[in-house]
């Protein structure tokens, strides 16, 4: 049995979210408010859930929010991209609620 592989030169275009998450952190790197609002827009109620569920409280929820959207405006030049946008938001939503889960032991 013989197999053949073929190879493409076709370019498999990247989800466009990704290539969209990307120049919108570079906008916002650059002071680009109006692109941080569309990250927010896309992102804050993942990030609202997941920071609810872990502090059990909405108003702890919404100051994870603010504090993680915050680190992001404050940090997004030094975005490397060696992960997706959403999955470093959750990263970051998820150490934002430890901290004051435990700040409030």
């Amino acid at each position: 049995m013989r197999v053949h592989c073929f190879s493409s030169s076709r370019k498999i275009d990247p989800d466009p979210r990704l290539a969209a998450d990307a120049l919108l952190l570079d906008r916002i790197g650059q002071g680009n408010v109006q692109a941080l609002a569309q990250l927010y827009d896309r992102y804050s109620t993942l990030i609202y859930v997941l920071a609810l569920r872990l502090s059990g409280d909405s108003a702890a929820a919404e100051e994870i929010v603010v504090d993680v959207f915050w680190e992001l405006w404050q940090s997004a030049d030094h975005f490397k991209g060696h992960s997706r946008l959403a999955a470093a938001l959750l990263a970051a939503t998820w150490r934002r609620a430890q901290q004051l889960v435990y700040q409030r032991l």
